[in-house]
């Protein structure tokens, strides 16, 4: 076989190889993360006119704001005026408007803006109008075990693609080179190719 398909098959089978296993650990390090994960969608967090207080369980939460009503009874701008939400230590409003996402609107309930998702402790203020907070996000388990299982995944699929192409240049080398053979010598039966010629 030709040393250079050797070279590729041994490569690509190596690579292959490792990354089959690097592909078996990032997926098991991904299952053992996400045992207690707490997946939350449209939690309300906060529901009234009163004012009141609400918490991030981690930075991978969202908060939206919705007015109670749908968008024919409920002016979006005046009441998203009105609104502040901030961080419950620095006082710092995180709370941002944003009246162009009708895709959000729900039958009963006007989207408002987002909570930038800047403190642990939020303080609403006192409104007007009927308000709700609520949340979606993950919280618990070793979020930052997940992605790193991820990753190792990741990189080991791209491995995996890497070595199995190897492979195949290798097996094409194997199948297009041709073994080196001695090439054949002409030789007339009974001559000697070291005799002298006669002399005259």
């Amino acid at each position: 076989m030709n040393s250079g398909a050797k070279i590729s098959l041994a490569i690509g089978g190596v690579l292959s190889v490792l990354s089959i296993v690097l592909m078996v650990v990032g997926g098991a390090q991904m299952g053992g993360s996400v045992e207690s994960v707490d997946f939350s969608s449209d939690e309300v967090v906060y529901k009234g006119t009163e004012g009141g207080s609400f918490s991030s369980e981690g930075p991978l939460y969202s908060f939206s704001v919705f007015a109670a009503g749908s968008n024919e009874t409920v002016d979006c701008e005046t009441v998203a005026d009105e609104i502040g939400i901030t961080n419950s230590t620095s006082g710092e409003d995180l709370f941002i408007a944003d009246c162009e996402s009708d895709f959000l609107d729900e039958d009963d309930r006007t989207f408002l803006g987002w909570v930038i998702n800047g403190a642990d402790d939020f303080t609403v203020n006192e409104t007007t109008s009927l308000i709700f907070v609520t949340k979606s996000g993950l919280s618990g388990g070793d979020i930052e075990g997940f992605f790193s299982g991820a990753f190792i995944a990741l990189l080991a699929s791209v491995g995996l693609c890497c070595g199995i192409l190897i492979l195949l240049i290798g097996v094409i080398i194997a199948l297009t080179s041709k073994s080196s053979q001695p090439s054949p010598q002409l030789q007339v039966v009974g001559s000697d190719i070291h005799q002298t010629p006669p002399s005259n």
